[in-house]
């Protein structure tokens, strides 16, 4: 027996749910509905991202990417600000019905999908300069969800849940950061992002999709994946990473596995590597820091002493006549 009609919160159409599990009818937003849903996949049961075919890119954007950027980096703040808003809301509806608002959903999924957007044109595997828009579609870059329920006890203590994984999405952030000023110089000169930073570079972000997609409660499914897909057969890491596949009118746009090979693994253990080691020098130059702050404090307060104490003397003996 089908189930009730609901909205994708990515707003391309509408599917019938059926045992709460699979997806059997689809109402493409633009299109007639679609009755069999053969060679059609179900949705994915964690978030994907695909970033379409890499492409050369111009120099001059490229040599100004951050500055270009600036405009969203403001924006980009504001939308957050109000998506926290709207997960504090969400994460009490989450927690009594097992489930995110649809309204909640929908919105959380556009700001993820902004973020994901963003960071792939500083990270250079786009040159397409993102929209402003949330709900705006003309973007190579495509984020695909699953609306589906969530355990409670994982909603009541998801931000303890999240704190590993966050903070190795921390970690490769940090890294990928420092890593990039090489990366931009390849770019800058080739005109185009090689493969093997293409790849990697992927990998992190849908990765950091996966992190903040699992604490905004988009999907109960615990991050995984940083090092692309477990392939299927030997071979598999030569293909495109997180290529957007054109499946025709109607249907929901979708995303390529994504099999990375030792190469690109190696350069996500790198952007790890680089995160860690600056998390530890910083730490270490902030303790030896505070600890020289702390000596200083110390070594005033004992030249003050002797001082204060002579001060009192003169008085004490005026006192005394």
């Amino acid at each position: 027996m089908s189930g009730e009609w609901r909205v994708d919160p990515t707003g391309r159409y509408e599917y019938r749910w059926w045992d709460g599990e699979r997806f059997t009818e689809y109402v493409a937003r633009h299109g007639a509905q679609i009755v069999d849903p053969a060679g059609i996949p179900d949705l994915p049961t964690t978030i994907e991202v695909g970033f379409g075919s890499p492409e050369r890119q111009n120099r001059w954007t490229v040599g100004f990417r951050l500055i270009l950027a600036i405009p969203h980096f403001f924006w980009i703040a504001l939308v957050t600000l109000a998506g926290l808003v709207v997960l504090v809301i969400g994460w009490f509806g989450a927690l009594f019905s097992g489930q995110l608002p649809g309204w909640a959903a929908r919105y959380l999924y556009l700001v993820m999908r902004y973020h994901v957007r963003l960071t792939a044109y500083v990270y250079l595997l786009r040159g397409e300069y993102p929209p402003f828009a949330l709900s705006d579609e003309r973007s190579p870059v495509v984020v695909e969800v699953n609306p589906t329920r969530l355990n409670r006890w994982a909603v009541l203590f998801r931000l303890v849940l999240a704190f590993p994984v966050l903070v190795l999405a921390q970690w490769l952030s940090v890294g990928v950061n420092l890593a990039l000023i090489v990366i931009w110089i390849i770019v800058l000169a080739k005109g185009r992002m090689p493969g093997l930073p293409a790849q990697s570079l992927g990998a992190v972000l849908r990765y950091q999709a996966r992190v903040f997609g699992y604490l905004m409660m988009l999907t109960p499914t615990y991050p995984v994946g940083l090092y692309g897909d477990k392939e299927q057969y030997p071979g598999m890491a030569a293909a495109a990473p997180a290529i957007a596949s054109e499946v025709g009118p109607g249907v929901p746009p979708r995303t390529a596995r994504m099999y990375l090979g030792q190469g690109a693994k190696r350069l996500v253990t790198v952007f790890m590597v680089l995160g860690i080691l600056y998390n530890v020098a910083n730490n270490v130059l902030n303790w030896r820091t505070d600890e020289q702050d702390l000596s200083v404090a110390r070594t005033a307060q004992v030249v003050d002493a002797p001082d204060s104490g002579a001060g009192a003397a003169p008085g004490e003996s005026g006192s005394a006549q």
